[in-house]
């Protein structure tokens, strides 16, 4: 009964927007705030949402999906502590509540999945116990909503589209809801063909030789890191002589991607290092296939 709820929840609320809405109140319920604490005076905020797995008809399991470098490491026993509503015997509140990722062992619990590919920056944790338990309030985004590239180019969904990101850069949130912070921006590059960094990139940064993502125009900032991509609804496209079409293309709000970093900017001349607007954001394809190593 509890997944045919979620699945009514989610059919009628996240594919649709509502008359004057920019984007579909789910999402904005769906994004969390993530912190956790690495040692006596140095806290890492950042950014989640969660996502909705059906496994069969009458049953489904909810993920909070994030970055590898916004979860504590191996190690010692940890937990991070989000933000969520939850049902109380007075109504719904807002409370922060502790998600279990690292056991006594030092090892990840089996609740941590991190991207198959090591040195890529997408985690998901199973929290459907804690939504039962604490009662999370919620309507979760579903995985049918995570673009693939088959859609991508069907849509014709490309460089200059415009984009929403969903999170809480610099930890900021209003303490009486969870309704994080909405940015715009556009897609930078070219979201089919993965992006690859140059020597300089790596050397300076710690970026990898290759992503299967894209970069953004966007003001991405420290908490910004997991924050939801979704692709902006737009009423009418370009056709191929340039022309105003008006089709049923880039209807849906697809899940683009979750950002995992800014590229910042040496300027040699101010002697400074500034951030210039670019972020870097992990594909769909990695959170679904994050996702699906839990049933592998």
């Amino acid at each position: 009964m509890l997944k045919r709820l979620f699945a009514i929840v989610l059919v009628c609320s996240i594919t649709q927007t509502g008359r004057g809405q920019a984007l579909n109140e789910a999402f904005l319920n769906s994004t969390v705030l993530i912190s956790y604490q690495l040692d006596a005076t140095n806290t890492y905020f950042g950014s989640g949402f969660l996502v909705f797995r059906e496994v069969s008809i009458n049953r489904g399991q909810v993920f909070l999906v994030t970055n590898k470098h916004l979860i504590p490491p191996e190690g010692k026993e940890k937990s991070i502590p989000i933000r969520v509503a939850v049902r109380t015997p007075n109504g719904i509140d807002v409370v922060t509540t502790n998600l279990p990722v690292v056991g006594e062992s030092g090892k990840y619990l089996d609740n941590v999945r991190l991207d198959p590919h090591k040195d890529y920056d997408v985690a998901a944790i199973n929290i459907t116990e804690q939504v039962v338990k604490d009662g999370i309030q919620g309507a979760w985004i579903p995985t049918t909503l995570l673009v693939t590239k088959e859609k991508l180019k069907a849509e014709g969904i490309t460089v200059g589209d415009e984009i929403f990101l969903l999170g809480y850069p610099g930890a900021i949130f209003d303490p009486r809801n969870v309704s994080p912070v909405l940015r715009e921006g556009v897609i930078s590059t070219e979201p089919t063909l993965g992006y690859s960094f140059n020597d300089r990139l790596r050397s300076q940064y710690g970026l990898p030789d290759h992503i299967d993502g894209f970069l953004i125009d966007a003001n991405v900032f420290p908490g910004s890191s997991g924050s939801l991509v979704i692709l902006k609804q737009q009423a009418t496209t370009i056709g191929p002589q340039g022309e105003t079409v008006v089709s049923g293309a880039k209807k849906i709000p697809y899940v683009l991607g979750i950002v995992s970093a800014s590229i910042p900017i040496v300027d040699a001349a101010l002697h400074s290092v500034q951030r210039m607007g670019l972020g870097v954001v992990y594909s769909a394809d990695c959170i679904s296939e994050t996702i699906e190593s839990f049933y592998k």
